[in-house]
């Protein structure tokens, strides 16, 4: 696989792995079943299926496929890492979990009435969806995830 950024559609069995890749910076579009998924494909033949279905991954000849034989996400993590070597890519939190869209940097002033005082306060950074209009910030649910990453074995610093 070449330097860029690989972008995914995750099968609809694959969802929990589908946010676990947003949340490591990576494009990944998850359709609401199997056949919006191979639409999805015929029109974006890069795009990197990934799926737990060996039927639905022999269907997919006109695309990369990536076939997920672990139950567990870090191991399904490492799975795509041993193929398309995604840890070397990271760009964590770069991309709204929910509306796959690259976040923002915005200003302070600009989260003001939009999310508690006490936030506002307390952090420097902030970052806004274009789409869903979600603010985030690294608040202890970052450092979870950043921990729980380091866990699963994802360099993440």
């Amino acid at each position: 696989m070449n330097s860029e950024r690989p972008k995914f559609i995750a099968d609809t069995m694959l969802l929990g792995l589908g946010k676990w890749l947003r949340f490591l910076g990576f494009f990944t579009t998850i359709p609401e079943n199997f056949e919006a998924a191979r639409r999805i494909l015929q029109n974006n033949p890069t795009q990197i299926f990934v799926t737990s279905s060996p039927n639905h991954f022999r269907q997919i000849t006109y695309s990369s496929s990536c076939l997920i034989k672990k139950n567990n996400i870090a191991e399904q993590l490492r799975e795509i890492d041993d193929r398309y070597h995604i840890f070397q890519k990271v760009k964590l939190f770069s991309i709204c979990s929910r509306c796959n869209l690259p976040v923002q940097l915005i200003s302070r002033d600009e989260t003001l009435g939009q999310i508690p005082e006490a936030v506002t306060g307390s952090f420097e950074k902030f970052w806004k969806c274009p789409g869903c209009q979600r603010i985030y910030w690294q608040g202890g649910h970052i450092q979870r995830l950043l921990g729980k990453m380091q866990r699963m074995g994802i360099p993440v610093m």
